[in-house]
């Protein structure tokens, strides 16, 4: 997990992360590293900043979909939940595979990974 920016915005705390993960998860197993291609996902960790430094839980928040990114927040009442959650939680805000600034993958991609793909 790579942090590429933190900062403030009025009432949030907000750090901007990346993770790499594999392209095709057949044969990986989570937390044991992986070689062969992958693909880098985006996420917005939240957290008010009186808990910036507490060891709160995760909250990870999916947006509906297909195809949009995850909430973009302004300040803590943008979202009406967001206000409430950051008492108790660090928010998880991804952008899927393919939205906001995750990879996407392509069908010339898909295909490759089919049985008997090109």
């Amino acid at each position: 997990m790579t942090l590429l920016t933190q900062y403030y915005v009025p009432g949030l705390h907000i750090e901007d992360r990346s993770i790499r993960v594999p392209l095709d998860w057949a044969g990986h197993t989570p937390g044991e590293g992986f070689d062969g291609e992958s693909i880098s996902l985006f996420y917005r960790v939240v957290t008010a900043p009186e808990h910036v430094h507490d060891d709160l839980p995760l909250l990870v928040f999916l947006q509906g979909g297909p195809g949009g990114a995850g909430p973009r927040l302004l300040n803590p009442t943008s979202d009406g939940w967001i206000e409430e959650a950051i008492k108790h939680f660090r928010v998880v805000l991804p952008d899927q595979r393919g939205t906001g600034r995750s990879n996407r993958i392509d069908t010339h991609t898909m295909a490759r990974l089919a049985p008997g793909g090109a």
